[in-house]
């Protein structure tokens, strides 16, 4: 039997909710630090001792502050969840759960992890781990540097305004090429990445910083059972709309899924669209079709990711001409597929 622990997480604090067999729940709040995430798990395991029962940590994904917590339960060797608060929030709409509070939410992550058994947290590699970091805080570093080339652009600057835009521009410039040098160091030190990442850059549109952001964000792109799961793990999954005959929607992409990732991807597609022979086909049959570009680009780059799933499985460089029919093992006679 295991008890159910549910984390509600936020900047300064962790709401916690410990369902113990039999629907009792003991709730109690520590702060988002070291020693309150120690607080937290000795709390929880002295719950579970007088039951003998296993625990299950689950909380919500946010932008940065459960990570910490995460991480810290994971080496301590316990079954951590991290799920999307969609899905959370939806189970608890279906569970008559009507308040919007942390001590509420805690509760209701708690009932979500007992009653769906959602799946391990999968925590990457250290290196991987700091390419994350590195990736998007370069893309930061780049965005900021455009908003600032384009400030240079306004008429009638004052000097001293155009001297301090021209410095930013210098400094972010600097920490670039700082920050790009270090993600060179982490290729030169692992030589599988190093040889992932010469993989994906074969394929017409990927790009090396491209390639680094999506082997950071996915992790290992190999170890996806299908190409599909690597799509879903994206957001880039189809999702239909359809019931009967009053509805008849039109389908989207679930985005369910890294939006890092997901927008890293978005520009080598634009390229792939007009130099990638397969992703180049399969776009123009689809705008043939009358569909949509933009449903047409997204099919788009969900095409060029299992294009990169089927280089880094096979272990091959990008070949247009493939076909991977032809792999296929001939079907023997008298057997139906």
């Amino acid at each position: 039997m295991k008890i159910a622990v549910g984390i509600d997480v936020s900047k300064s604090t962790l709401d916690v909710a410990v369902l113990e067999p039999g629907g009792k729940t003991a709730q109690f709040q520590v702060p988002n630090t070291p020693a309150g995430h120690g607080a937290l798990l000795d709390r929880a395991r002295k719950a579970a001792r007088p039951a003998g029962s296993a625990l299950h940590f689950c909380m919500e994904v946010t932008a940065s502050y459960h990570h910490g917590l995460a991480l810290f339960l994971v080496e301590a060797g316990e079954l951590v969840s991290v799920e999307n608060p969609r899905r959370v929030r939806h189970f608890a709409v279906a569970d008559g759960q009507v308040h919007k509070t942390d001590r509420a939410d805690a509760k209701g992550i708690a009932r979500y992890a007992l009653a769906m058994e959602p799946p391990p947290w999968r925590l990457s590699e250290p290196h991987l781990r700091e390419l994350v970091a590195l990736d998007r805080r370069v893309t930061e570093l780049k965005a900021m540097r455009n908003q600032e080339t384009n400030r240079l652009e306004a008429p009638c600057l004052p000097r001293l305004v155009e001297e301090g835009v021209a410095a930013s521009v210098g400094a972010f410039d600097a920490q670039v090429l700082l920050l790009e040098g270090r993600i060179e160091e982490i290729l030169s030190e692992n030589e599988v990445l190093a040889a992932q990442v010469e993989l994906l850059e074969s394929v017409p549109g990927i790009a090396r910083r491209s390639a680094v952001g999506l082997l950071a964000e996915a992790g290992d792109l190999a170890a996806y059972e299908t190409a599909q799961d690597l799509a879903a793990r994206l957001g880039l999954n189809p999702v239909q709309r359809r019931s009967g005959t009053s509805l008849n929607g039109r389908s989207r992409i679930s985005k369910a899924g890294n939006a890092h990732a997901r927008s890293r991807m978005y520009m080598p597609t634009v390229v792939a669209i007009r130099v990638n022979p397969p992703v180049r086909a399969f776009y123009e049959r689809l705008v043939a079709a009358h569909k949509p570009k933009k449903s047409a680009l997204l099919a788009a780059e969900r095409k060029l990711v299992m294009v990169c799933y089927g280089v880094l499985k096979s272990g091959k460089p990008f070949d247009p001409h493939h076909d991977p029919k032809k792999e296929a093992a001939p079907k023997e006679k008298g057997l139906t597929p």
